[in-house]
């Protein structure tokens, strides 16, 4: 089994790459942010050790963590973000574990582990390749404009602090350009795959 990070900035295409491959034999897919919002439900691992840390002020009505109030206050406070990071990192990456010898168990070809900060937390150790998706900050910024709703300010104020070009380039091993089409960009990944010995598993 091939273990194959996907990373980059916000609005690059990750989850457009997961898209490609979903209900594809052979392949397991992993979004370690995905799992990061499951945990941190009322009554998953992460969510009393949050609330305990930060108290109710960000559990709405209904019992559910405010996660867009938090969001915005570790984001401007970088003691809490690292409080908040310390609880639920170590939970996703013991599920990311799990769910990857799960694949190996069931004889996967591919698993597929996609996270905005997997050079951040490590996960390229696992990884037989990282890939990262590049983006323009013009079609970064449409995307999440037409996606999202997001404004330019919003997401160059998220963008800013992310990893910078530079950082990607020199800790990847595969660099994906995505500021064409869908079917370029399916181009670019059958040819990688196709290099991995994986054609059976192009998209």
């Amino acid at each position: 089994m091939i273990i194959l990070g996907i990373t980059g900035g916000i609005g690059c295409g990750k989850s457009q790459v997961l898209e490609l491959f979903r209900n594809k034999n052979g392949v397991v897919l992993c979004a370690a942010d995905a799992i990061g919002r499951e945990l941190q439900k009322k009554n998953g691992p992460a969510y009393e050790k949050i609330v305990q840390e930060f108290g109710d002020t960000f559990v709405k009505e209904n019992g559910e963590l405010d996660r867009k109030a938090l969001a915005g206050f570790v984001f401007e406070n970088a003691d809490a973000l690292q409080r908040l990071d310390d609880i639920v990192h170590p939970l996703v990456e013991k599920e990311v574990l799990t769910r990857m010898q799960a694949a190996h168990m069931s004889r996967a070809d591919l698993f597929l582990l996609e996270s905005a900060i997997l050079l951040d937390v490590g996960y390229q150790s696992f990884c037989d390749e990282v890939w990262w998706l590049k983006s323009s900050p013009e079609t970064r910024l449409r995307r999440l404009a037409d996606q999202r709703g997001m404004s330019a300010e919003e997401a160059l104020r998220i963008m800013d602090k992310q990893r910078k070009d530079e950082e990607f380039e020199a800790a990847c091993d595969q660099i994906i350009v995505n500021d064409s089409s869908l079917e370029e960009l399916r181009r670019k990944i059958n040819g990688h795959l196709k290099r991995l010995g994986l054609s059976q598993l192009e998209v």
